[in-house]
């Protein structure tokens, strides 16, 4: 684990061959992981405060952990055993409590998965080592399932064939442990998105470090989103409803840029006279943290883009229902965002009865 990053409750790790106590130890991110939560340790947690008290300065604690885990015969002071036991069952609640994401710069599945459970495998024992160094039996059945990540995305800085792109790490594949759940700062979209002639482009990006693309199929548009890692969680969700291109293509229809500093653009679309391409741009803050921005955002360029070729995207649903006498209806419903389409298909499950003998959907938002 490296390059740790921090927000809200995720933390997202570059992984480094975190196999063992001693890599874990001397990984960076696994130093700032316990200093940023041992100086902003809640004290409404019973014992915390007496803790802190009682290991005295961070970089104690952490030469404490290297005396514990790595020297066979170190006995620990009776006088710290308790505020080192609050400690490390409290840094555990925490861990456990993160959404984690594991960057991994590799597409062979079974490195990747090797990683997974490496990672896993070390907090782990951990965990384990430190508790019955404290006199406290080890649970580790219950540790394993908790400390492993939540998702795994795999990246290639190496293989975009488009120049202006190859500085941006593609992503080639992602797993996620089910059930994937996020906490976000929003939880409802707001305003509209409207077009604008100012040009987004690459250039919004300050930080390709921080950065992140990956190729959909948006119905039969190839789409290219460019995400802050900070977001990584809509990307995982994104994969879930579209189908992804792994591969780098030189021929897209749809950009987005999910994250960028400029307010001036944000929720901005913006059609390249010269190419056709429609380009999209979100911006970083709090009121963005929610999926429905990186989806609407792209049906919506979606939309333009065949509006601009003179065909009529229909935003919409449409079912065919079996009545229990045999009768067979196609129902078409269209509106705006929010105006109640997957609602009102769920009322005819609900109200129903013994009416309705089957309903299947032909169509949705989300194409046929």
């Amino acid at each position: 684990m490296d390059n740790t990053i921090f927000f809200k409750n995720n933390i997202y790790i570059e992984y480094n061959n975190i196999d063992s106590i001693k890599t874990l130890l001397n990984s960076k991110t696994f130093l700032e992981l316990n200093e940023y939560f041992y100086n902003n340790m809640p004290f409404e947690i019973s014992g915390l405060s007496d803790a802190r008290f009682q290991l005295g300065s961070f970089m104690n604690l952490y030469k404490l952990f290297e005396n514990v885990l790595l020297s066979n015969d170190y006995i620990i002071d009776k006088n710290i055993i308790s505020g080192l036991l609050r400690y490390i069952l409290s840094f555990r609640q925490y861990w456990n409590s993160l959404k984690k994401f594991l960057f991994i710069s590799s597409c062979n599945s079974s490195l990747q998965s090797e990683a997974m459970y490496a990672s896993r495998r070390t907090m782990d024992l951990f965990f384990g080592l430190i508790c019955e160094a404290c006199g406290k039996k080890a649970d580790f059945h219950y540790f394993y399932k908790n400390n492993g990540f939540d998702s795994i995305v795999s990246h290639n800085s190496n293989s975009s064939e488009l120049t202006e792109y190859s500085n941006i790490e593609n992503v080639q594949n992602m797993v996620t442990v089910t059930p994937f759940m996020c906490n976000t700062f929003s939880n409802t979209r707001s305003g509209l998105f409207s077009e604008t002639n100012h040009e987004i482009s690459l250039s919004l990006i300050k930080n390709p470090n921080e950065w992140l693309q990956a190729g959909f199929k948006i119905g039969k548009l190839n789409a290219r989103v460019f995400i802050n890692k900070l977001f990584i969680n809509h990307l995982i969700g994104l994969s879930i409803l579209f189908e992804s291109l792994p591969g780098i293509t030189k021929e897209y229809d749809l950009i987005l840029f999910f994250g960028i500093e400029d307010k001036e653009l944000d929720g901005k679309i913006y059609t390249c006279s010269k190419t056709g391409i429609i380009f999209g741009a979100v911006q970083y803050n709090k009121k963005n943290d929610y999926f429905g921005y990186m989806k609407k955002m792209l049906l919506t360029m979606h939309n333009i883009y065949f509006i601009k070729r003179k065909q009529l995207p229909i935003h919409g649903a449409m079912v065919k229902v079996t009545l229990i006498n045999g009768c067979s209806y196609n129902i078409v419903i269209v509106g705006d965002s929010g105006a109640g389409k997957s609602e009102s298909l769920e009322a005819f499950r609900s109200i129903s009865g013994n009416v309705l003998k089957n309903m299947t959907v032909i169509f949705d938002d989300m194409g046929v």
